[in-house]
């Protein structure tokens, strides 16, 4: 009887901790999710406004770099285009970061004309670092949105669902167990406890 309980004791803490771990599970889901709302955001204010977005060029003017952004340092172009003057945040994917100012005028100098999607209409802050109102007018753009915006989708609608069905099946499975145990325990009292 004394070796059930001890085995009943030990099983007792490894569900506990299964269910704890599967509690942090849910928050670390959420903390991760949370990572890329913003980004999903911005896909989806774009996709809603595609019909707002027109091909137009943007005239490079100026570049504003600052290295204490929140994330790293952070870097735009000014220029004019539609007739007004705007930042936009080039693509600089095929090749380094620039370092400075000099690094982003070299790479877009000023008077360089960039083929851009530009919806006047839209807020004028950067959102997420990048500007909605000035888009990088590249191949296939939308296409490349809708798959950034499925893939954004996956990692903040899934993983709070998926985390938290596991915390509540572990804690349904632990729930029972230890109902299981009161019962065998009331009925072993009972048992004992007649002459």
């Amino acid at each position: 009887m004394d070796n059930r309980l001890a085995a009943d004791k030990e099983r007792v803490n490894t569900w506990d901790i299964i269910q704890t771990l599967a509690g942090l599970l849910v928050f670390v889901a959420v903390f991760y999710s949370w990572l890329f709302t913003l980004s999903f955001v911005n896909r989806i204010v774009i996709y809603q406004h595609r019909d707002d977005y027109k091909p137009a060029v943007f005239v490079v003017t100026g570049a504003e770099y600052y290295t204490g952004g929140d994330f790293g340092p952070e870097w735009w172009l000014t220029g004019v285009v539609g007739g007004g003057v705007e930042r936009f945040v080039p693509n600089t994917s095929n090749g380094p970061w620039p370092r400075n100012t000099d690094d982003l005028l070299r790479r877009f100098p000023k008077g360089t004309k960039i083929d851009v999607l530009y919806n006047p209409d839209s807020a004028a802050e950067l959102s997420q670092y990048e500007s909605l109102r000035v888009l990088e007018a590249r191949p296939n753009f939308w296409q490349h949105e809708a798959h950034s915006r499925a893939r954004l989708g996956m990692r903040v609608l899934l993983p709070v669902p998926i985390s938290l069905i596991i915390y509540i099946i572990i804690r349904s499975a632990n729930c029972r167990r230890r109902r299981r145990q009161l019962n065998q325990t009331i009925q072993d009292a009972s048992v004992s406890a007649r002459p």
